[in-house]
């Protein structure tokens, strides 16, 4: 079947492109989504789309005809393209094949919400993304974006948001006198590096706002009026004499550090052959010595209170090593052979050493790798769940999912056999931006 727009003058290619631009957005109240995941998030909200554009490759899988078939059985307008014109009209580097333009989600906001995030000036796209991803797995009920904020609906932020822009109330473009209005009768928390109190210190459980500031620029004057306590903040674990500053700052204003998760991640892939020693130094910098940073400087506090615990997230990549992984294998196998040796020397002076070995997590880290169903991600929520256990149940390591310690015993029984099921089930999934030479996140 021949494509049915194949230039990228056509008016409505051109209204697309046009949508990437803030004013055009907010003149037509509609924005673009891009792929699969994002496509279906919008249509279960309950949004119409206005226009709908795929291509022939994408019509011809599975969940292509599956989902097609259900816009067209609502009358609901899509037109295949040629895949230059997608190209053309998609802002990703390698497009899904099929991309929508919604209009904006109005959620009702909630009478009397429980927890409120006021993101207050957060100019960076994919931070915002991470910030609206990170309050729905919180459990935020309402999230108000300060004038300054960049564009909820950039499509940086829509992506990096992984649908939560589709159930979460927003309100944007507010002013402060407006914010303090939706939030009167809460606990406001400002988050600042400066702050005078610990995260884990403050009862969540009662009705509270939070305001996450620019990490750049911090929290404005009128954030600060507005938040009536604050709280400390995590910094760039790639830079050590940031950690170090982080760790005598809060060591100058509590005292004590009883937690240390250790969770800095980069996915860095690249085949064998193709390998170069500065794919692993990349990979170690992170994966490895973020955490080394972390420890190093915040241990001496915890042998001399005799007490704390200390979390590794190193990566199932650390018991079972996947092919084209080997610069991410090799750091987090590092990071699970420190863990064992901290445990044991650790222990006579009460401190507890846990090691997370997560399978892969649903985060824009792997959003363009595709997994086999019996390996299928899994949400950061419930990595996050098994931590608080482990910490509570003071665990020596952690494998999450649970089912996933069977490749675990059979690798150790028969590495043969491991290989084997590695090769079958193609564990290490396909790469959706597959290009030759090295492919890193």
């Amino acid at each position: 079947m021949p494509a049915g727009i194949t230039s990228t003058s056509n008016p409505k290619v051109k209204y697309v492109r046009s949508l990437y631009e803030r004013p055009a957005r907010c003149r037509e109240r509609r924005f673009v989504v891009e792929g699969l995941r994002l496509v279906e998030e919008a249509l279960r909200a309950g949004l119409q789309p206005a226009l709908v554009f795929y291509t022939q490759e994408f019509a011809e899988r599975a969940e292509g005809r599956e989902l097609l078939a259900r816009i067209r059985q609502r009358g609901w307008p899509a037109e295949q393209v040629a895949p230059h014109v997608m190209e053309h009209m998609a802002e990703t580097v390698t497009p899904q094949g099929i991309l929508a333009v919604v209009p904006f989600p109005e959620r009702p906001a909630p009478q009397h919400p429980e927890l409120v995030l006021i993101v207050d000036a957060v100019a960076d796209p994919g931070n915002l993304g991470t910030l609206l991803r990170s309050a729905e797995a919180a459990g935020v009920e309402l999230v108000l974006l300060s004038e300054g904020t960049a564009d909820v609906f950039n499509p940086k932020v829509v992506r990096g948001g992984m649908g939560a822009h589709f159930r979460l109330p927003m309100r944007w473009g507010m002013r402060w006198e407006d914010i303090a209005g939706a939030v009167q009768g809460l606990t406001v928390y400002l988050a600042d590096v400066r702050g005078e109190r610990s995260y884990d210190e403050v009862d969540w459980r009662r009705p509270a706002a939070l305001i996450v500031s620019s990490e750049a620029h911090g929290p404005s004057p009128a954030g600060r009026r507005l938040g009536r306590q604050a709280l400390a903040i995590p910094t760039d674990v790639r830079r050590r004499e940031d950690v170090a500053r982080l760790v005598r700052q809060t060591l100058g204003t509590w005292g004590q550090i009883d937690i240390l998760v250790a969770n800095a991640g980069a996915y860095i892939r690249t085949p064998v052959p193709a390998m170069r020693v500065e794919h692993f130094e990349e990979s170690l910098q992170v994966n490895f010595y973020g955490a080394l940073y972390l420890i190093v400087e915040a241990l001496p506090a915890m042998l001399e209170r005799r007490r704390g615990h200390i979390v590794l997230v190193s990566s199932m990549d650390a018991q079972k090593g996947m092919p084209l992984d080997a610069p991410y294998v090799a750091a987090k196998y590092a990071l699970r052979g420190l863990g064992e040796v901290m445990r044991q020397e650790l222990r006579p002076y009460g401190i507890f050493v846990t090691t997370v070995f997560p399978g892969r997590v649903d985060t824009p880290l792997i959003d363009y790798l595709d997994v086999p169903r019996i390996s299928a991600k899994i949400p950061p929520a419930q990595v996050a769940q098994a931590i608080v256990r482990a910490i509570r149940r003071r665990q020596p390591e952690v494998i999450v999912p649970r089912y996933a310690k069977a490749l675990v015993y059979l690798n150790t029984f028969s590495p043969r056999l491991g290989d084997w099921l590695v090769r079958v089930f193609h564990f290490e999934g396909w790469d959706r931006r597959a290009r030759p030479g090295t492919q890193r996140q």
